[in-house]
């Protein structure tokens, strides 16, 4: 009878111990789809003579990735902001997949806008990235979300106006403002056509503000 109860007992733990390692490992292939769907954006990967960092290169400096300085896009609003960076963010991948995002240093980008002599913007010679560092990003868990376009579909000036909207495959992303003195300030916002497994419609809103010195996102003379 002992014999019978110690065998029971053991048959209990095992199975318990076989249940806990299962629920606590990841699958390998559920790890390499988030890794993927963290860089699934990055159309400037790989590309050489990028107008981007040839330019960010030459006025403003490098800095340690080689492409210059960073600017952030920015909310007084915390919840919100998550919302919407997770929003503009579930084209690639499951929103629940992403961390959380500090509204004040959690969205990094860099831009290349290029102005011919009368001050049109050339929409072709125009590119940006865009980094997300989620929670899982700052502590090394994963990679940063990367997403960067080789050229803007369309950029109008309108006298102290300007619109800027970048697209690909999976969306588009607008940056809408004004330029007052040597600043150029206004709203990011998005536009998905897609949505990561069907399962809803695109996503679309705002995601927030910007404040960026003109020269840092336009060639400057």
């Amino acid at each position: 009878m002992k014999s019978i109860f110690l065998k029971l007992v053991a048959s209990v733990l095992l199975i318990s111990c076989t249940l806990l390692f299962v629920a606590c490992d990841p699958s390998p292939k559920s790890k390499d789809a988030v890794k993927v769907a963290r860089n699934a954006r990055n159309n400037l990967h790989g590309t050489t003579n990028s107008v981007l960092e040839n330019q960010l290169n030459n006025n403003l400096g490098t800095t340690n990735n080689g492409l210059g300085s960073w600017s952030t896009v920015f909310s007084n609003y915390t919840n919100e902001f998550n919302y919407a960076v997770k929003a503009m963010l579930s084209s690639n991948f499951n929103p629940d997949e992403i961390g959380t995002i500090d509204s004040k240093q959690g969205v990094y980008f860099q831009a290349a806008i290029d102005l011919d002599s009368s001050g049109n913007i050339n929409a072709s010679q125009s590119e940006l990235r865009m980094e997300i560092w989620d929670s899982y990003a700052l502590s090394k868990q994963s990679d940063p979300i990367v997403f960067s376009f080789a050229y803007a579909r369309t950029a109008q000036v309108n006298g102290s106006q300007v619109v800027i909207i970048f697209e690909d495959d999976y969306g588009t992303l607008e940056f809408k403002g004004v330029k007052s003195g040597n600043l150029f300030n206004g709203t990011v916002s998005f536009s998905n056509s897609v949505f990561f497994d069907d399962s809803e419609n695109p996503k679309q809103g705002t995601i927030g503000d910007f404040s960026i010195p003109f020269c840092n996102m336009f060639t400057c003379d």
